[in-house]
């Protein structure tokens, strides 16, 4: 076997020149001619050989699972969560209600309330905030992102059916520094976003972190002529502030977020063929306010097999004032969720997790129709009051 080795290296060394053949015409007799051969080798000082980090991975721990890293969302130039998916084909996003602008995600076929929304491994933008929560989460916010599709682990949640889809935050404990983006565009949408963070008396272990988002989108664009905005008219401010501390084998994380929004859509002119001047345009109003806090704890045990206790969890509320036409729609939601996690590695492939979890919804709406309408006719779906 040593012969054989020494024999390709030498093969290697002593390669033979090559040389290539030319053929001249002369321009006198057309004759061809026979041109000494030419050398065809070339010699180079140097090569560089650079690489590049996948932008996505296989996700561990899952069948089939994609880990999106924020090189991957720097490729599309998405303003929030819902638009980042649009060159990866990992996850379907389509309109659920193209007038309002509301969007949903599809897992194997089915979407909506099948597919568990999370961010930094909590459930979150659930019922009344499920319509427009793709709109919630600005993409100069998120770090990565997880999807698993098919039935998921219940660690952190049991309502995925078909998947989930997993949000991270760029975190307070990251290198510091500052960042601001601007965006504008020819149909009347301008946004801003700026995120910076620092560690408290130069101690990593000690960080915060503010982002912050606006947006606003005034134009009333109708481009088919039809009567009706193409995209509702939006006004987003978003702010969160977060927390990192660790001392010894703790470690904790915390924030605050508040969200103010507001949606208009609907008709922006009569139609002469569909409806009469005089009546009342259809508009669509939706004012929403979203409060939400949250916490992990971590206590490691044993880092050499990844044994811990974490306590995490979160608290929200989203309160949303929407006007359909002549109807009014009002909605309070109050959500807390906690989970108490064991975790244990007993070897690379063989691990142990287990713990409680507890969640409690909090749900009051209200619609309310005009003067002379029966609430029979709309089937009693919700609480109803007459008159306005």
């Amino acid at each position: 076997m040593n012969k054989k080795i020494q024999l390709a290296g030498l093969a290697l060394l002593f390669t033979p020149t090559a040389f290539a053949q030319q053929t001249a015409i002369d321009s006198t007799t057309t004759t061809p001619i026979d041109t000494t051969a030419t050398l065809k080798e070339q010699t180079l000082s140097n090569v560089t050989v650079t690489a590049r980090a996948a932008t996505v991975r296989t996700l561990a721990g899952a069948i089939n699972g994609k880990d999106i890293l924020r090189d991957e969302l720097f490729k599309a130039a998405c303003c929030n969560l819902g638009e980042s998916f649009v060159n990866n084909p990992s996850v379907d996003v389509n309109y659920s209600d193209a007038t309002t602008g509301a969007k949903q995600v599809k897992l194997l076929g089915l979407s909506g309330t099948y597919v568990q929304m999370l961010t930094e491994n909590l459930p979150n933008f659930r019922g009344a905030a499920l319509p427009y929560g793709l709109g919630y989460v600005p993409g100069n916010w998120m770090k990565s992102m997880q999807v698993s599709k098919g039935n998921s682990s219940v660690k952190n949640g049991y309502e995925a059916m078909t998947g989930q889809i997993n949000v991270e935050y760029i975190k307070p404990e990251d290198e510091t520094g500052m960042s601001v983006n601007l965006y504008g565009s020819t149909m009347g949408k301008f946004e801003a976003n700026a995120d910076g963070n620092i560690h408290i008396n130069g101690n990593k272990n000690l960080s915060t972190e503010l982002l912050a988002h606006f947006e606003n989108n005034w134009s009333r664009h109708d481009g088919n002529g039809d009567g009706f905005q193409d995209d509702p008219q939006v006004r987003q401010y978003n702010l969160q502030n977060r927390w990192y501390w660790k001392t010894g084998n703790y470690m904790l994380h915390a924030g605050l977020s508040l969200l103010k929004e507001d949606r208009m859509s609907g008709q922006v002119s009569h139609h002469a063929s569909l409806m009469p001047a005089m009546t009342t345009p259809y508009r669509i109003n939706i004012a929403t306010d979203r409060y939400e806090a949250y916490m992990k704890h971590a206590l490691i045990l044993n880092p050499e097999h990844g044994t811990n206790i974490a306590l995490m969890g979160n608290v929200s509320m989203h309160k949303q004032d929407a006007q359909y036409g002549i109807k009014q729609y009002f909605v309070n939601e109050k959500n807390a969720y906690a989970s108490l996690i064991f975790e244990t590695n007993f070897t690379p492939e063989h691990n142990l997790s287990a713990g409680l979890s507890l969640n409690h919804d909090y749900l009051h709406q209200r619609l309310t129709l005009p003067t002379g309408y029966n609430p029979s006719d709309y089937g009693n779906l919700y609480p109803m009051t007459r008159g306005i």
